[in-house]
């Protein structure tokens, strides 16, 4: 059994620790200080995100976005009809 401390955790999966936390995978506890998280779970969470077919199309939104932005700034002489 490989152990992998959260730094080496993260690395490999290419995340910061902090979403190596979210990520809720188990972890192997010594003392409070001492966590490491096992390569074998690791590389499960890695298998269990595997998809097939072409990646644009799984992550398209399923909703349209909705435009917002600043309202446009009024013309002087727009101003001045008001």
């Amino acid at each position: 059994m490989n152990l992998l401390t959260p730094e080496e955790a993260a690395a490999k999966l290419r995340v910061c620790k902090k979403t190596l936390a979210k990520l809720q995978l188990p972890l192997v506890v010594i003392s409070a200080r001492k966590k490491y998280y096992r390569e074998e779970d690791v590389d499960a969470f890695v298998r269990s995100r595997l998809q097939c077919g072409s990646s644009d199309e799984q992550w398209k939104p399923k909703h349209k976005r909705l435009e917002v932005g600043l309202p446009r700034v009024l013309s002087r002489k727009e101003l001045m009809q008001i």
